[in-house]
Formats: structure tokens, C-alpha cells, sequence
């Protein structure tokens, strides 16, 4: 009898020594190391640091500027009066409008669908062993571009009594005789009236189309260091330079096309595009928390603000479809010019992130990007060929959409 009670305290003791032991092998996450080593290139100390690497598939949305600016009108301008001058009863009558000039094409409608477009977020890094981390971001979305159009075919079909409404017109004024057309005595756009009789490429057009391109990039350096921390819950801040670049291109195609032949040349294409480049440079700051919920899964929420400098550069043309299918020369209405501003932002993070083994993370999550005072031209067309000087505005832009991706440390 005293010889078991001597060994069941003997064992009592070996568990006493041997628990504080055990307590010290589980982390302030939760995990015990593992008993099989990976024949993987991760490290099994991620709290000695390491190298990190993470990759992630985004899809974000973000804000259109443009705003209702008409482009087109059904119907043309009977320029010298011949087009007048050849009905019955109605004399050589210049500047005589034909057609019911509805609305056959507004900016607006290259707004939507302003659906989710994909990219990716490369981060590259090392983490130390005392928890701090320097980390390279390069973010990268697809180009993003909507259209709109207006042909010679009108709603229903209902052209007019006279075809008038199957032709478009624009009122763009001031342009040399560059914009006036092919001078060909084969190429005829009407039916009726002298060559010129529907002066300029915008008189009479048979098709019109619009195109808004949008592409965005963001560059950033971080580094996150702990401030405070438990068992369960962790306070990091983050801080560092940031670039961000919006790149917008607005553009406008006209062509008229021979009646007889249904074909169009380069000299009867005019071509107008406004973009507008804001790359702003600046500075990130803010703080990280994440909460240990268990079973290797945690709750992250990252928010920053940043003051950033904008480089604007803004750039409108006009041109003819001579500049890129033809030798010759072509008159060309130019307007650039570079300005500067100051954008704040601020934006936020909510990440569900998953640790399967130590080294490896993998997150899902919800971002939102929110920049004032950036600058686009929600108006873009200047109709002044003579002077171009279209509108640009404070514009308030947002983007949010959802990540997930994989990060691992070796």
C-alpha cells in the first residue's frame, strides 16, 4: 500500500514539472507545434520571422464620373441651302434644320454598368522576430470601359417622312475645312443638295460612338509593428508611402459614310478624346486589430487614412482618322495642361482570416477606399473646336469590393 501511494506521488510530481513546460509549447494563438514536420518551404518558427509572400484575387467597383452631356441630335443643317432648294416650294433657305433633332446620344449612357472588375494584390516582405513587418503592395485592376453608340437606324425605325432623322449631327463648331469631309465628287452622304451642303463631318453623320476606359494601380509600402497584445487579441499600427494613380480616358468617334457605297474613308472620321491622369503621391498611416476567435480562425480590421498629393494631368484632342491611316498631315485642336491637389482618403478593411498550419494564412475579406478632391471632367466634350477648354471637377471617388487570397512565411 505505501508502495503505490510512493509511486502515485512520484507521478503527481512529474506532472507538476512538466505542466509549465506544456504551457510554454502552445502560442498567444492558440497552436501547439506541429508533430510532423512539412516537406514544404514554410517556416515552423513563424515567430523567429521569415520572408512572406502573399498573393490575392480582388474584385473591385469603383465610381463613374460622368454626368448627362448631349452628344447628338437626329437630323442635319442644310448648310448653303441646296438641300432647301431642291423640295418644291421651299427656295434656297441656308441654315435650314431638317430632321425632328431629338437626342440620339448622351454621355450618360457610358456610365454603366459599373459592375465588379478583377484584379490581383501582390504583397513582398520580411517579417522579424520581433514581430514587426516591412511589406511591398502592388494592387492591379483590369481595364474597365463602357460604350455607347447612335447609327443611322432610329428607334422603331421611324426615320421620318423625309429620312431626315437617319442622319446625326453634333454642334461642334470652329474646325478648319480639315473636319469637313472627303472633297470627293464620289463620296456623296445625302441624297439631295451640293457635296458640302451638309458642311463638316458632324453634319450628317451616320454613326457616333462613345467610349469611357478607366484603369487604376495603387503601390504602397508598409510597416506594421505591434503595439499591444494578448492571448486572443492583437493592436498593430501600420504606416508608410503610398502612390495611387486613377487613369481615365473618355473618347468620341463620328463618321460619315457614302450613301452610294456605305464605306467611309480617314478624312471622314473625326475623333475627340478627353483623359484625365490624377497620380498622387503621399504618405499611410493607421491601425490593424485582430481577434483570435479559435480553431485556427481570426477576425482582422485594418483602418488608415492618407494625405496624398495629385499630379493631374489633363489632356483634350481633336483630330481626324487621317492621324493614323494616312501619311498627311492633319489639323489637330490640342489642349494639356498639369495641375496639382491635395486628396485625403481613408479607407477600411474587413477581413475572416484562416491559419491551417503556422506559415499559412489564407483571407477573405471586404475592402473600401474612399478619395476626396480628385479631379475628372464629368462634362467632357467641348464642343469650341476654335478653343478647347472643357470642364474638369472636385470629384468624391469610392472603391469597394471583396479579396481573398494566400499568404505564407519561409
Amino acid at each position: 500500500m505505501r508502495t503505490r501511494t510512493f509511486w502515485r506521488a512520484c507521478l503527481f510530481t512529474a506532472l507538476v514539472l512538466l505542466l509549465p513546460g506544456l504551457a510554454k509549447a502552445q502560442d498567444a494563438t492558440g497552436y501547439y507545434p506541429p508533430d510532423v514536420i512539412y516537406p514544404l518551404p514554410f517556416s515552423n518558427r513563424p515567430d523567429l520571422g521569415g520572408f512572406v509572400c502573399s498573393a490575392e484575387y480582388v474584385m473591385f467597383r469603383q465610381t463613374n464620373p460622368l454626368r448627362d452631356q448631349i452628344v447628338a441630335y437626329r437630323g442635319f443643317t442644310d448648310t448653303d441651302g441646296s438641300i432647301a432648294a431642291s423640295f418644291i416650294g421651299l427656295g434656297t433657305n441656308p441654315g435650314t434644320k431638317f430632321g425632328s433633332q431629338r437626342e440620339a446620344l448622351n454621355t450618360h449612357q457610358a456610365t454603366g454598368p459599373n459592375d465588379f472588375k478583377p484584379g490581383f494584390k501582390i504583397d513582398l516582405g520580411y517579417k522579424f522576430d520581433t514581430g514587426a513587418s516591412l511589406l511591398f503592395s502592388w494592387m492591379y485592376l483590369t481595364q474597365h470601359q463602357t460604350h455607347a453608340s447612335a447609327t443611322s437606324v432610329p428607334f422603331n425605325l421611324n426615320a421620318g417622312p423625309d429620312l431626315a432623322d437617319s442622319f446625326l449631327s453634333s454642334p461642334v463648331y470652329g474646325f478648319p475645312n480639315d473636319y469637313a469631309g472627303s472633297f470627293d465628287v464620289n463620296h456623296r452622304k445625302l441624297p439631295v443638295g451640293n457635296l458640302l451642303a451638309a458642311y463638316g463631318i458632324w453634319n450628317g453623320a451616320s454613326i457616333e460612338t462613345i467610349s469611357f476606359t478607366q484603369r487604376t494601380q495603387q503601390y504602397e509600402f508598409t510597416w506594421r509593428d505591434v503595439v499591444f497584445e494578448t492571448d486572443n487579441y492583437r493592436l498593430s499600427y501600420l504606416v508608410g508611402p503610398r502612390f495611387f494613380w486613377f487613369w481615365e480616358r473618355f473618347e468620341w468617334r463620328t463618321s460619315d459614310i457614302n450613301i452610294d457605297t456605305g464605306t467611309g474613308g480617314p478624312l471622314d472620321t473625326a475623333i475627340y478624346s478627353n483623359i484625365v491622369s490624377n497620380r498622387m503621391y503621399g504618405a499611410h498611416a493607421g491601425f490593424s486589430h485582430e481577434c483570435y476567435l479559435g480553431h485556427g480562425f481570426a477576425v482582422q480590421c485594418d483602418i488608415e487614412a492618407a494625405i496624398l498629393l495629385d499630379v493631374v494631368r489633363e489632356k483634350a484632342l481633336y483630330t481626324t482618322g487621317a492621324k493614323y491611316g494616312l501619311p498627311q498631315p492633319t489639323a489637330e485642336s490640342k489642349r494639356t495642361i498639369t495641375t496639382y491637389a491635395p486628396v485625403p482618403e481613408i479607407n477600411g478593411s474587413l477581413n475572416l482570416v484562416w491559419y491551417p498550419i503556422q506559415s499559412v494564412q489564407v483571407r477573405l475579406g471586404y475592402d473600401v477606399m474612399a478619395f476626396f478632391n480628385t479631379v475628372s471632367s464629368p462634362r467632357p466634350i467641348d464642343f469650341n473646336y476654335g478653343s478647347l477648354t472643357p470642364r474638369y471637377e472636385s470629384t468624391f471617388r469610392v472603391l469597394d469590393g471583396l479579396n481573398v487570397g494566400l499568404a505564407i512565411i519561409w
